[in-house]
């Protein structure tokens, strides 16, 4: 991303504490955020799809970078602005960071957790957490695109779609807000408003692979294979060094009948990353569809079904929380079948009723049902 005197917005990883400030012409690394000015432009890789835990206000002109604050760890956004000051010294001390309030340094805590919590898998627990965060501070926009990921995970698709838009009321054309209204409304199966969401991401930070597969997979859920093979042949070419962009390239190869383009994308992407989960599954996923590959019309209708396995419907994803009567149905049938098997065993030892061999294996087997069918909606979870 070229930077002169321009606004621009970034969402990292971890700044500040624990990468070195090096000399000249400023370099800032960490683990998931590398950014480099030297003259008049700056180079920027940071992730796209989670928010981060440190704020860190960076100031450039036009001929280096200057940091003006290391802000208290554990908010979400970094912010690169041109303020045109005078230019400062090498050397020169740089201001103290503000004090955060004992309030704001809670909620910084509690993002920071909530993040741990999401990284880990453990949504949920994440959304507990956040729950009161934006309750108490609505205008926090960390927090609701970290509540737009937890529901994302827990497939409350229209909750995350209203957090996610929450938070783009907050920060209007923010990359990292576009990403995640885009991804709920492709949850949802409203495609031509994830396509324009995603569009629109890619146009404020063009060529950054996050956004641009994103755009891919906006297009390849609402069958538009075309489209995404040219937006993410583009994003593969520009972003060579990503190989989540060359499996999602490869999966539009094969949703256009290229298997064999497929398989070469997913190879560079396992060069890239060894042993990438995502390309060895769709990998496996390729090489048992050509078995099925004799002549054109079969590669035809193997591409077709490959494509169609990719496309969300008008109705949206079936998510953890769309199908909420059939989880609660098995918990009251569990419920009443183990209320009932208590009551006959207190009417056979206490009363001494005796009660037909028949009631108690049907009593039995309908418990063992709800049984497995409660732990079955439990474990979609």
């Amino acid at each position: 991303m070229r930077v002169d005197h321009a606004a621009a917005v970034l969402h990292g990883g971890a700044v500040g504490r624990d990468g070195p400030l090096i000399g000249a012409g400023y370099e800032v690394r960490s683990q998931s955020l590398h950014i480099r000015v030297q003259v008049d432009e700056a180079d920027v890789r940071h992730p796209v799809g989670r928010p981060d835990r440190h704020d860190l206000s960076l100031r450039f002109r036009g001929m280096g970078l200057l940091l003006v604050g290391n802000h208290t760890i554990g908010t979400g956004a970094a912010a690169v602005e041109d303020f045109r000051q005078p230019e400062r010294t090498r050397g020169e001390p740089l201001p103290a960071p503000h004090a955060a309030d004992h309030h704001g340094v809670q909620s910084e805590n509690l993002l920071d957790r909530a993040g741990d919590l999401l990284s880990n898998g453990q949504a949920g627990q994440a959304a507990t957490l956040l729950a009161p965060v934006v309750g108490a501070e609505p205008g926090n926009g960390v927090a609701w695109l970290l509540m737009a990921r937890a529901r994302m995970a827990l497939g409350a698709h229209a909750e995350a779609l209203e957090a996610a838009r929450t938070a783009l009321n907050l920060h209007p054309h923010g990359i990292e807000e576009l990403f995640w209204v885009s991804a709920a409304y492709t949850a949802l199966g409203r495609h031509d408003l994830a396509v324009t969401a995603a569009a629109a991401a890619s146009d404020e930070e063009p060529g950054h692979p996050r956004l641009a597969e994103r755009h891919g997979r906006a297009l390849l859920a609402a069958a538009r294979t075309t489209e995404a093979v040219l937006v993410l042949e583009a994003a593969a070419e520009i972003a060579h060094y990503d190989a989540d962009v060359q499996v999602t390239y490869g999966m539009a190869l094969f949703a256009v009948g290229r298997p064999l383009s497929a398989r070469e994308a997913y190879t560079r992407a396992l060069r890239l990353s060894p042993g990438h989960p995502r390309a060895l599954a769709e990998l496996r996923r390729l090489s048992a569809a050509e078995r099925h590959i004799r002549d054109a019309d079969s590669l035809v209708r193997v591409a077709d079904e490959f494509a169609e396995s990719l496309r969300i419907p008008a109705g949206g994803l079936r998510g953890a929380s769309d199908p909420p009567v059939l989880q609660h149905v098995a918990r009251v049938a569990f419920g009443v079948c183990l209320a009932a098997l208590l009551l006959l065993a207190v009417l056979i030892r206490v009363a001494g009723v005796d009660v037909p061999a028949q009631l108690l294996i049907g009593t039995f087997t309908i418990t063992g049902a709800t049984a497995f069918l409660t732990a079955y909606t439990q474990l979609r979870r």
